[in-house]
């Protein structure tokens, strides 16, 4: 019986970290040490390829809670859990997580 190997590209810094091939976009968590404003914690970053989905025509938006970290900028945009439970934008259907 022969094993699926897939090949991730992990990030220099951060292990639990890996390149999504589609969106240039990391995905995975890391521990975001602490500053003077902050405590210490653990970060959930999404890809952009991971997406809630309407249930009616299929517009996409991004997980709330969790944060997008593009490998073009290098800047982390965290999206906020207030647009959770808003309807479509584009139809007005309930959006799925």
């Amino acid at each position: 019986m022969k094993k699926k190997v897939e090949v991730r590209l992990s990030h220099p810094e951060h292990t639990n970290m890996y390149l999504c091939e589609k969106c240039f976009c990391w995905d995975g968590e890391f521990y975001k040490k602490s500053t003077e404003l902050h405590e210490p914690m653990w970060l959930a970053i999404s890809c952009l390829c991971n997406s809630a989905e309407c249930n009616k025509c299929g517009n996409k938006r991004k997980i709330p809670g969790t944060s997008i970290w593009a490998l073009y900028d290098d800047s982390i945009a965290y999206v906020p859990y207030f647009p959770e439970r808003l309807p479509c934008s584009k139809c007005g259907d309930k959006m799925e997580n």
